[in-house]
């Protein structure tokens, strides 16, 4: 790729980024080309010059909001050590990438009738999935349910939908949402009460600052 190239295709990136910003506030029935070229702080022009519809853009943002979801949440736990610790673990991953890109995730999910997002918006949840059961299927996993229930409340308690209740609805911060769901799936599946740190992130930072 030679600099013009590179040129233009670092210009289109900053273009979608804009454009991804734009989405995540307003959404994209009120997305127009204006606001995000505003957004980019260039002139319109020069965004039809890279993207001929609003269609056009929408769906490139969109996709570059699903390739950084599908990158990050393509995430694999520890292969080896205590399950319960290696479920505190994934856990702690899926909901940082949660905290990172909550708003974009929310996005997607708006659109997951899509057809080019709707299959790969549930190959990321099926991955998820497996890697619970991966490591509920431990034999040294000694749970106080059948795998399959285990593996359902972990499901649950680690989707997107349960992080955006906790915090965006309910007003938990980040490090308590973490700590009530950690807790939560320590002692429904494996009897654990939560240790001193965690009770005391659950009694001390169970809010946002209103």
């Amino acid at each position: 790729m030679d600099s013009r190239q590179e040129e233009t295709a670092a210009r289109r990136r900053r273009l979608l980024e804009a454009a991804t910003r734009v989405l995540q506030e307003v959404g994209a029935d009120r997305l127009t080309m204006e606001a995000v070229a505003e957004q980019a702080d260039t002139a319109t022009r020069t965004l039809y010059n890279h993207f001929s519809s609003r269609d056009e853009l929408i769906a490139a943002a969109l996709e570059l909001l699903l390739a950084e979801a599908r990158d990050s949440l393509y995430l694999s736990p520890p292969a080896d050590g205590d399950p319960a610790e290696r479920l505190r673990l994934f856990v702690r991953l899926v909901y940082d990438v949660y905290g990172r890109q909550g708003d974009s995730l929310s996005t997607l999910l708006d659109h997951r009738d899509d057809p080019q997002i709707g299959p790969q918006v549930l190959m990321m949840r099926q991955t998820r999935r497996g890697h619970l059961e991966d490591i509920l299927q431990d034999p040294q996993a000694k749970l106080l349910l059948p795998v399959p229930q285990a593996a359902a409340l972990a499901f649950v308690l680690t989707s997107h939908e349960t992080w955006e209740a906790l915090v965006t609805e309910s007003g938990l911060t980040q490090p308590a949402a973490l700590a009530l769901v950690t807790a939560t799936l320590d002692a429904a599946l494996f009897g654990h009460r939560p240790g001193q740190d965690a009770d005391a992130q659950l009694g001390d930072t169970i809010r946002k600052p209103r």
